[in-house]
């Protein structure tokens, strides 16, 4: 395959949401780089290559974080849910980790229609997809409360989800934007609140057996958070993430009489595709 002809193809099955194409081309481009001069010009302002590959840059980080075991302390675990917290320079990190009765796609749902966290997430005031090109691919925003000193902010992240289906799992990895403008939208601008960036933070949801799941959720929080006494940050990420985490499952184990459940119908053959790679009946 030629040069131009691989980076077509390339781009093609980014927007075709073809993600075990996109990443084989990927590989295939990433080989060649090296030596191959016509295809690094090619690339210098190709807008898909260079978002994709910070995306496998995020998915590398996320995957070692989920994985990595030194130095958490574990400042939560009660009812199957477990939550920690490390703080190394500048960095402050957040792991959450739970055992949650119900099958995985309506876990996954929950997560998936962000539009309803407000009705369960008390400190979550709003929450909405502000840009949706393809399924794999959401710009979101949230807005929320946090305890103080935390309070009256906003974050805007784009997600990226990525089916895992060999390990029954679906990856969902998020960060706020590099840039001001994420696939040619243009991020607006603060709505009277302190827009706090995520770095990089993402889900894993595994199905396990009898329709069971487990979730693990980590989070990467700015430098801003430097000023803030561990004791305090320990206390805001207990009060925040163990509550959400109970709450979580909570409505993921009686999913069946919810909201959720109705929004599933409603988009039934999305989440039949979403129920296959979790390989659930």
């Amino acid at each position: 395959m030629d040069t131009t002809t691989l980076v077509n193809e390339f781009v093609k099955a980014f927007y075709e949401e073809d993600f075990e194409k996109e990443l084989d081309l990927y590989y295939q481009i990433d080989s060649q780089l090296r030596t191959n001069l016509d295809l690094k010009l090619l690339l210098r302002n190709n807008n898909e290559y260079q978002h994709f590959s910070q995306e496998m840059d995020d998915v590398s980080l996320l995957l070692g974080y989920l994985i990595d075991e030194e130095d958490w302390e574990t400042i939560a675990e009660k009812n199957e849910i477990s939550v920690s917290t490390k703080r190394k320079g500048e960095d402050f990190f957040i792991k959450c980790q739970a055992t949650i009765h119900c099958p995985a796609i309506n876990l996954f749902a929950i997560l998936r229609e962000v539009d309803l966290l407000p009705s369960w997430i008390h400190t979550v005031k709003n929450s909405e997809v502000l840009f949706d090109p393809r399924e794999n691919r959401r710009l979101l925003r949230y807005q929320y409360d946090l305890p103080w000193p935390l309070v009256n902010r906003e974050s805007i992240l784009a997600a990226k989800y990525i089916p895992m289906e060999e390990l029954r799992s679906i990856l969902i990895v998020m960060g706020s934007p590099r840039h001001s403008d994420y696939l040619g939208f243009t991020l607006p601008s603060p709505e009277k609140k302190t827009r706090m960036t995520i770095p990089l933070g993402g889900t894993l949801l595994k199905a396990t057996e009898n329709n069971e799941c487990e979730i693990m959720f980590f989070s990467k929080t700015n430098t801003a958070v430097k000023f803030i006494p561990k004791a305090i940050l320990n206390y805001i990420t207990k009060s925040m993430f163990f509550n959400m985490m109970s709450e979580l499952k909570n409505q993921a184990e009686k999913f069946d009489s919810g909201i959720y459940f109705d929004r599933v119908k409603e988009k039934q053959e999305f989440y039949e595709r979403m129920k296959a790679i979790f390989h659930e009946d």
